[in-house]
């Protein structure tokens, strides 16, 4: 791409090359000076400009810390910039200018000539933030990493680990050997495995040897080391992986369970993760796999290659890459560990319920740069929940027949004594039949226990709005003579999906048990370790003898069950209830619930 400009700034030639990849036709831009037009929304200088005027002071203004003397050309000047108005997504260019002279050595005009290096340039960039991501992930992993020369086995890169059970700085390691560091000893072993390795070029596992460090004196590390060849083939590098089991080796229950934690340690490239047999993958901040590993690979059917470059909109149907892509922005857009269930779906169709983890990854300027991923396949997790509902709905489908004899049979005693009250006249046997009223009303409000027993638990806990259970609880009761405040915007609870039926018991408490109770409020407290919940009525109160009495199950007036299955209801995911309120001025129920079992509108709606 070239043009040229005369000495008036305007354009005099502007070839076919510029034309393509700027969009802008000659004839528009011969005899004009508007070739910014090319490059820049707003009128101002290009290269060519500042050289024809031989303004250099305004390059850095104009091109900060992306211009340079040409090293070809006289008099000429480089510069690499990117240009976000050219084309659809912006290009990349190098341009070189130099001033035009005639036969007295005067400035006459410029030439600019143009390189597209988009395409190189977006590579070193993907590579750049690929080396920052596998760097990070050497800096975090909890084991020493070090690579020596081949030549002289010299030291030339310790990870943070090593730095920590060494109790030395990468400084004071770079450029020693292990004669250096260690006693004679222990450098002839080391020393001795490296060569070997380097020899064979095979993998050395070293299950366990000793080392002495500055700060922690004598430690018991197991070790692997590799050579990394150079593009002959020949030991270029040597690399190593030391874990510390020296608390693992004085535990000796724990020696085998963590000794093969290095083994796919072994490379600063993908194949750290490879190895890992969870399935995982990265992705950039534009949602394009990075990579993924050989386990997210064999459960989905595809090779590791396959995925690279793609989005999910390209990998998946619609109704599942809406979900990822929606999960992604929303990690992008509130950068913190994101845990969440769903499913995946293999190249065959079949899908697997999943467990996802994730998280994101900075570059070196502390930006966001992509997400880093991981997920459990809980198919068999699944088929045992299945098959267990299965087994409830059976047995509660059993129940539901059993409490129906029940109850007729409880019927018919209830009319066979009206029918009895007819014959008997005398005191004892009238005595006999009010024991037979009260067994039959034992085994009704048994049955009512255990019908509303039976439902607790089989649902999982779920997220419940204070506000709206609070309206649908007084929906089914007669409340047009109390007034309610509730003072709990956005609060939510994690509880069993019967918490209706907790505020439908205690407000029912206030209609048949608050006397004279026309008001009733309900408030939140935060405290250090979990939040209080208030329930509070002017009613006539609880008499200080029976506060701890009312949860037990048949105490009470009517059946002797509500606020016992209130407390069983709240226990489920750790809550309690204890009644507080002054006798005479009414009763206030307090509602215990731990730290991590609340949140308000607005957090993340996933636990």
């Amino acid at each position: 791409m070239q043009f040229v400009i005369g000495n008036d700034h305007h354009v005099i030639a502007w070839n076919r090359a510029i034309e393509t990849y700027s969009g802008v036709r000659a004839e528009d831009m011969i005899g004009t000076d508007g070739q910014w037009r090319a490059f820049y929304p707003t009128k101002r200088p290009v290269l060519a400009d500042i050289l024809l005027d031989q303004t250099l002071e305004l390059l850095p203004v104009w091109y900060p810390e992306k211009f340079s003397r040409s090293r070809f050309v006289e008099d000429g000047y480089e510069m690499t910039d990117f240009f976000p108005n050219m084309g659809v997504s912006g290009k990349w260019l190098h341009a070189t200018a130099v001033p035009i002279r005639d036969a007295k050595g005067e400035i006459t005009g410029a030439i600019e000539t143009l390189e597209y290096i988009t395409e190189r340039k977006n590579a070193e960039i993907a590579l750049k933030e690929s080396e920052k991501f596998l760097n990070n992930v050497v800096e975090n992993i909890p084991d020493m990493i070090f690579v020596k020369d081949a030549r002289d086995l010299r030291f030339v890169r310790l990870n943070r680990a090593g730095e920590e059970l060494l109790g030395l700085s990468r400084e004071d390691l770079y450029g020693k050997n292990d004669y250096d560091l260690f006693p004679e000893d222990e450098a002839d072993f080391f020393t001795g495995k490296d060569r070997h390795v380097l020899e064979k070029g095979q993998v050395a596992d070293i299950p366990e040897e000793k080392i002495h460090t500055r700060l922690k004196g004598e430690r018991v590390l197991h070790t692997k080391k590799i050579s990394m060849p150079d593009e002959n083939g020949n030991p270029a590098f040597l690399m190593g992986i030391s874990e510390d089991i020296t608390e693992r080796r004085r535990a000796e229950e724990e020696v085998e369970n963590t000794r093969r934690r290095l083994d796919s340690t072994l490379k600063f490239t993908e194949t750290i993760i490879s190895a890992v047999p969870t399935p995982l993958f990265y992705k950039d901040r534009e949602g394009r796999y990075i990579g993924v590993n050989n386990a997210f690979a064999e459960l989905l059917g595809f090779t590791p290659d396959f995925y690279k470059g793609k989005t999910v909109m390209e990998l998946w149907p619609s109704e599942y890459a809406d979900v990822y892509h929606e999960k992604d922005l929303e990690l992008m857009k509130n950068p913190r560990k994101q845990i969440y269930e769903f499913k995946v779906v293999d190249k065959d169709g079949i899908e697997h319920p999943v467990i996802y983890g994730k998280d994101v990854f900075r570059d070196e300027h502390g930006q966001v740069a992509g997400i880093v991923g991981a997920f459990i396949d809980i198919t068999e997790r699944k088929r045992m929940e299945n098959a267990l509902q299965l087994a409830r709905n059976k047995i509660n489908l059993l129940n539901t027949v059993t409490f129906q004899d029940i109850q007729t049979a409880a019927f018919s005693i209830s009319g066979y004594h009206e029918l009895l009250k007819t014959y008997i006249t005398d005191k004892k046997g009238i005595s006999f039949l009010e024991r037979l009223v009260a067994a039959d009303k034992k085994i009704a409000d048994t049955l009512t226990f255990a019908r509303n027993y039976q439902d607790m638990g089989v649902s999982p806990p779920r997220w419940h709005t204070i506000q709206q259970v609070f309206v649908l609880a007084i929906s089914h009761l007669d409340f047009l003579h109390v007034t309610r405040s509730v003072h709990a915007d956005g609060l939510e609870v994690y509880a069993d999906p019967l918490l209706e039926n907790v505020f439908f018991q205690l407000m029912q408490n206030v209609l048949w048990h608050g006397i004279h109770a026309t008001d009733v409020k309900i408030w939140y407290q935060e405290k250090p370790d979990g939040l209080i919940l208030f329930i509070e009525d002017n009613g006539m109160g609880i008499p200080a003898e029976e506060k701890q009495m009312i949860f037990d199950r048949g105490y009470g007036k009517k059946t002797g069950l509500g606020l016992f299955l209130v407390r069983e209801v709240l226990s489920i995911t750790g809550m309690t209830i204890r009644e507080t309120g002054v006798p005479g001025k009414g009763a206030r129920f307090e509602i215990t619930v731990p730290k991590g079992e609340y949140r308000f509108t607005g957090e993340p709606l996933f636990r």
